[in-house]
């Protein structure tokens, strides 16, 4: 192989990785100041906290994913970031959707506890599928420091 060859290679790997990089989805954004106040994971009195979050990963980053809090439509989320739900104590339902699929996790919310569901695209055969899972708190309070804070649509 030539210089030319070799030339090509290593020319070629940081331009896939440009306009890879310029498919990540987004979805609007809150303030710092509501960042900050969400990573405190204090409830406020009287009601608990759902937390769902989104690693920063690469798989089906081009996706902003479909959620609905309790059958209403409430944003979308990206890699990266994550969405703050202060709820009443009781049954609330959290469900995300694509094009091929949607998955939901029913959570019975306690008074002053976190709730973290982790959103995980999949493969699929026309778009990315989803699936949701809740998780520890540990990895749960990473994922939400690590990420930033999605604006929310009024759900109540």
């Amino acid at each position: 192989m030539t210089w030319l060859g070799n030339l090509s290679k290593v020319l070629l790997v940081p331009i896939i990785g440009a306009v890879l990089g310029g498919c990540t989805a987004t979805v609007p954004m809150m303030s710092e100041q509501y960042d900050l106040e969400a990573e405190k994971f204090q409830p406020v009195p009287g009601m608990g906290n759902i937390y769902v979050v989104r690693d920063d990963g690469f798989a089906g980053s081009a996706i902003a994913f479909r959620i609905e809090l309790d059958g209403r439509s409430i944003g979308s989320i990206a890699p990266g970031t994550y969405h703050l739900f202060e709820l009443e104590p009781g049954d609330h339902v959290v469900a995300i959707s694509t094009q091929e699929n949607a998955d939901y996790e029913k959570i019975d919310v306690i008074e002053g506890e976190n709730y973290f569901i982790e959103v995980e695209p999949k493969w699929g055969m026309i778009a990315a599928r989803v699936s949701i899972e809740l998780i520890d708190t540990e990895r749960g309070q990473k994922l939400v420091i690590d990420g930033s804070r999605a604006e929310s649509l009024d759900f109540k």
